[in-house]
């Protein structure tokens, strides 16, 4: 088959706010065909595939003050089907964490374990501290005293906490503050709940130790037309 693979060209121009100089700068897809590249200012950046996985790319070193252009090429004319931004962060900071909780054998109290990344220029100082909040009070919270680059583990114990189930979706708020030398330099946070999802004796799926039933419909969120 000599058929050439056909692709969609994508340009926009974007200008980055005064206040993001001195920080790193990435542009994510969170969705993008089954492969694209990405140029820069007419350089290339890289390459992705998986059309439904989120994808990310640091872009410092491509960008200048003024007027930008990013173009994509998408293999296959899918498309982009999901939402592209550029975001900032500063040079140190928080990258990446993971938030898991385990309820205990009564599904009453849980012990909160926390993965936190952290990437960037090295510490002098650097002191990682999480919370977990409930409408403005704190009911846990855990630092490192002298946080360095790469990855560390928190754990706290979180005393009886609102379970989170389908009819009472109650969630938390979890807030990472990165300081270095007294200063806030990051500050990351996301919506958190506590349940755990299990295999019951009789082999029914639980929530929090309670049986549940699925009524679900078949979804795709993209369309042929």
């Amino acid at each position: 088959n000599s058929m050439k693979n056909p692709v969609g060209s994508y340009r926009r121009e974007f200008t980055l706010p005064a206040n993001w100089d001195g920080r790193d700068v990435f542009v994510r897809f969170n969705g993008a065909g089954p492969g694209y590249y990405l140029w820069v200012n007419g350089t290339q950046v890289g390459y992705s595939e998986d059309s439904y996985l989120p994808s990310e790319f640091k872009i410092t070193d491509y960008i200048k003050k003024g007027t930008n252009v990013i173009a994509v090429q998408v293999y296959r004319l899918t498309g982009i089907s999901r939402d592209v931004f550029v975001w900032s962060a500063p040079k140190t900071q928080i990258r990446d964490y993971f938030f898991q909780t385990d309820l205990d054998d009564t599904y009453t109290n849980a012990t909160v374990k926390l993965d936190v990344e952290l990437t960037g220029l090295a510490l002098s100082s650097g002191k990682l501290t999480a919370k977990i909040v409930d409408k403005g009070s704190v009911i846990a919270e855990q630092s490192i005293a002298s946080a360095q680059l790469g990855k560390s583990t928190m754990t706290m114990n979180v005393a009886n906490p609102k379970k989170w189930t389908a009819e009472t979706p109650y969630l938390y708020d979890l807030v990472l503050t990165l300081e270095n030398g007294g200063k806030s330099i990051d500050i990351r946070g996301s919506k958190v709940g506590f349940r755990e999802i299990g295999i019951g004796k009789d082999g029914s799926l639980q929530v929090n130790g309670q049986r549940i039933i699925f009524h679900g419909v078949n979804r795709h969120d993209h369309s042929m037309i």
